[in-house]
């Protein structure tokens, strides 16, 4: 479960349902429900329907938007500017 408050517009979370699994855009947030839109609709859904997705090594490492440097700590990630306008 996702409270709203721990949001943005335009974070991807995960909705199950007994159709599968999907992963929605936030368009809009209210303190009990959340706009999401898939495959070019748009839905009004409880929050407790949603699951972060976990930001894994692996998942930063395919996208487009980072960067993957190393430092004494071990991987980094950083954001790629051009990628967010």
């Amino acid at each position: 479960m996702i409270k709203s408050n721990e949001l943005r517009i335009g974070n991807w979370i995960k909705h199950s349902n007994e159709n599968g699994a999907f992963l929605l855009s936030v368009k809009a947030i209210s303190e009990k429900f959340v706009t999401v839109e898939h495959e070019g609709g748009s839905w009004m859904l409880p929050c407790e329907d949603f699951e972060p997705i976990p930001l894994t090594e692996d998942l930063l490492s395919k996208s487009p938007s980072f960067l993957k440097a190393r430092n004494k700590y071990g991987p980094t990630f950083h954001v790629l500017k051009d990628e967010w306008k």
